[in-house]
Parts: structure tokens; sequence; C-alpha cells
């Protein structure tokens, strides 16, 4: 998988964005000789899946969609947004967004990462060996890796990224999807 914009072991680029992404998608592809493949988008990754479908759709055998945000889409006039998101994008309108952003993910991410990642006794999540120690590695790669603010950069843009992009219009694709969600998650829920 091809990590995003400032994240992992990628610097920051301003200006980056999903045409940025399909274009790094289509060469790792060509690289790699491969023709077909499947999309497994997770969580913040739903946006970039949409993207990619609808340009490369014809080559992609099945579309994987898990507790995934839709980005700032709307459904019968009404935002798919999660309230938390919705928030963010509130602010993201300000005079200051990238820096107004970036205070608010720096507070919430720095401070919640057990609770972000943590599942109650009787979730179906613990029984995928490893998944929340492998989660909160993770996280405190993502935040702590590198500087600290460079990451909460790239972060803050991703979030107002996807309050500025509606999704592509995948009504013509016919690419077998997916859905992989659970009622207790608030964060990504159903409706988007």
């Amino acid at each position: 998988s091809l990590q995003r914009n400032g994240f992992g072991e990628q610097a920051y680029q301003e200006g980056w964005d999903y045409d940025d992404y399909i274009a790094e998608v289509s060469s790792l592809l060509k690289i790699l000789e491969i023709d077909n493949f499947h999309i497994v988008a997770i969580s913040g990754g739903g946006p970039y899946g949409a993207f990619v479908t609808q340009v490369l759709g014809a080559r992609i055998k099945s579309l994987h969609v898990a507790a995934a945000i839709t980005g700032n889409n709307r459904i019968n006039e009404k935002s798919t947004l999660p309230a938390s998101l919705g928030l963010l994008c509130q602010i993201a309108s300000g005079d200051t967004p990238l820096a107004s952003a970036q205070l608010l993910l720096g507070t919430f991410a720095l401070e919640s990462a057990e609770s972000w990642w943590g599942f109650s006794p009787l979730s179906p999540m613990l029984a995928l060996d490893g998944f929340e120690d492998a989660a909160a590695i993770d996280w405190e790669y993502t935040f702590f890796r590198r500087n600290s603010e460079q990451s909460l950069t790239a972060l803050a843009a991703e979030a107002i990224r996807y309050c500025d992009n509606p999704l592509p219009d995948l009504a013509g694709i016919t690419t077998p999807l997916f859905i992989y969600h659970g009622d207790a998650d608030d964060s990504a829920p159903l409706s988007n």
C-alpha cells in the first residue's frame, strides 16, 4: 500500500491532492505489472478508494469499505460527515484553517490514542491477534516518528481535504462493493 501525503516515511507536500494519489497508485501498479486489483479502504481511506475507483474502475476486481468516512458528501440535502469531522470543517473554514485544524487534531490525537483505538471486551476486533497493539504503534509512529508539527500539518490538510472535496459520482461503476460496519461506531456511521 502507499502512504498518504505526510504520513509514514513520505514527506509532506503542500497542495497534494487526490489526483496525486491516483497518479502514485497508477505508477505503482505499472511498476509491479499489475493489471487488475482489489481496493480495501479503511476509515479515512474511504474517499481515496472512491477517487481511485472513479479513474481505474475497469481494473478493480472489488472495493471493500471498512468503517470509512465519505468526505463532504450529501444525501437528501444532509451532510454525511460525522459530527466530529463536521466540527473540524467549521473550524477549517476560518481565517487560519490549517493552524486551527492542527490545534484541534493535536489536542485530540496526542491525548486519545488509547480511547480511539480501544475496544470493548466483547468487540470482535479483539479476535484479530495483535490488532490493538499494531494500531497503537501506528498511531505513535504517525505522531512521534518524525516532526510532530509536520505530522499534524499532514493530518490537518487531510481533514480539510475531506471538507472541501465531495465524492465522485460512481453510479456507472459496476465493481462489486463490500461494506464492513459496526453499529457502535459513531465516528463512521452507516449513513456514510
